[in-house]
């Protein structure tokens, strides 16, 4: 059971901290990965690509920066969407919710190449 202390702060000792910092890596690395991949992998014909030139991991960095920034505040809805869980099932919401919160996270920005690959295949036909 939550003491009244971690009830009374909303919980930020339980999300904050190394969580959020693994949550936000986790992003971080999947747009990373998935990038890597979309230039070396994916076919010419699915879009622009721009190569992983100085100036082009810059760009991506940046975009990176934004992505992580958006996640970020799905991040804190799912922390604020704690106060609408009853105090005694807390405890089972906040591991679940953060898997959850984990995997989308991680899973995002991979599931949106894959969406523009699907779209331009279907384009070319």
């Amino acid at each position: 059971m939550l003491d009244r202390e971690e009830l009374r702060q909303g919980g930020w000792t339980w999300w904050g901290g190394r969580r959020w910092l693994k949550f936000s890596l986790v992003v971080a690395m999947g747009f990373a990965g998935s990038t890597v991949v979309w230039e070396l992998a994916a076919p010419s014909w699915a879009g622009d690509h721009i190569g992983l030139s100085t100036g082009a991991c810059l760009l991506y960095l940046l975009t990176d920066l934004i992505w992580v920034a958006v996640l970020n505040v799905v991040y804190g809805i799912v922390w604020v969407s704690e106060k609408l869980v009853s105090p005694s099932r807390v405890d089972r919401y906040r591991p679940r919710a953060y898997s959850v919160v984990v995997a989308i996270g991680a899973g995002s920005w991979p599931a949106w190449l894959a969406a523009v690959v699907a779209a331009a295949w279907f384009r070319r036909r």
